[in-house]
């Protein structure tokens, strides 16, 4: 057996090698219509011989001619603009069970062929090329809540991933700023406010949608037990660590019963979320609203009166200066002050980000 793609038996004998989006049109074609997989016709001469030969009824070529233009987009997030279509290699898919790959196939073909609008078809290609380049990314359970989503719950969880954190196996957004509440930071809200997100129009559709949780406590157990008291956040090559070992945070109380420290609401993706933003990142990428995570960082480093805090650029297991006292000291040096508004450190820090990336 070679290293090659997957070769599947299926309904009439024939195999399939599973290494472009094509092949999960082939797939059914061959399930339901028993079409030759070694057939070389592409796969609209397929279904045009089929209608002519009134084997397929409107409700299947209705769903075919959707997967079809999901299949060209996806061709695009795998291959680029280049009219060349490669094969992938898919040698992981060996130690995936034959049958859940006929499964997701047809599962995929039920959900994704029944959506004609363009945006979630955009979103559908997007897990078909990650499904591609990674098998078994995305689970039939994820497949599921796609499908009863519309295009603008699609685009708000789009427009949130853009201020997705992760710490640990966590994948969670601050809420700082998602509501009217006149306790949040009022620069965290005009980034919100900026990105056309709110709590009642995107957030709860989102739960509801079932790819954020409903638990939103983000609480980090800190004691007198541990000798380093430091929570880190990562953000695409950013690390924001908040060193929580500072006398001024703890009362005795706090300290005597150990209790939360650091205990902020936020919304945590869920399983199926997870899935569905790995899968938007690994195919076209993610622009990061870096302005906004850092204007919630600051203001998390004044309520809870940290005095060390940290951001840092991570290239390669190499991390960069503390971004946050470069631009400290930058206000310094330019207005001789050591103290200024949040907004001018938030610009200069995301200045210091954008020349990393480059």
């Amino acid at each position: 057996m070679n290293n090659i793609g997957m070769e599947t038996p299926l309904s009439n004998g024939s195999v399939i090698k599973l290494e472009s989006p094509d092949d999960i049109i082939n797939i059914i074609l061959n399930l339901i219509y028993s079409t030759p997989i070694d057939d070389s016709s592409n796969i609209r001469e397929k279904i045009n011989r089929l209608v002519a030969d009134n084997k397929m009824s409107f409700g299947e070529l209705f769903k075919l001619n959707n997967l079809n233009n999901i299949t060209k987009k996806t061709k695009i997030y795998i291959n680029g603009n280049n009219n060349q279509v490669n094969k992938i290699v898919a040698g992981d898919y060996y130690d995936i069970n034959v049958s859940y790959v006929i499964d997701w196939s047809i599962r995929f073909y039920d959900s994704a062929g029944s959506t004609s609008d363009d945006i979630l078809q955009d979103l559908w290609s997007k897990i078909l090329a990650d499904e591609m380049k990674h098998p078994a990314s995305c689970s039939l359970r994820t497949l599921d809540k796609v499908r009863n989503m519309t295009s603008y719950e699609a685009k708000a969880f789009e427009k949130l991933c853009k201020y997705v954190i992760i710490t640990n196996n966590d994948y969670f957004v601050f809420d700082t700023g998602f509501s009217s509440n006149t306790n949040d930071n009022n620069i965290c809200r005009e980034y919100i406010i900026n990105a056309e997100l709110n709590f009642e129009k995107d957030i709860l559709p989102l739960i509801e949608c079932g790819l954020i949780a409903t638990d939103r406590t983000l609480a980090v157990d800190h004691s007198d037990e541990y000798e380093l008291n430091v929570i880190p956040f990562n953000c695409d090559n950013i690390l924001f660590v908040l060193d929580m070992n500072n006398e001024n945070l703890l009362s005795t109380d706090q300290f005597q019963s150990h209790k939360v420290l650091f205990n902020e609401d936020a919304y945590f993706l869920t399983s199926s979320g997870i899935e569905l933003y790995k899968a938007i990142k690994n195919t076209c990428g993610i622009e990061t609203g870096y302005g906004y995570i850092i204007a919630c960082f600051l203001y998390y480093k004044m309520k809870y009166n940290i005095k060390k805090a940290g951001i840092h650029y991570i290239n390669n297991g190499l991390t960069s200066n503390n971004l946050l006292e470069l631009a400290e000291e930058q206000v310094k040096k330019q207005f001789g002050i050591t103290g200024c508004k949040n907004d001018i450190l938030i610009r200069i820090i995301e200045n210091f980000i954008n020349k990393y990336k480059e």
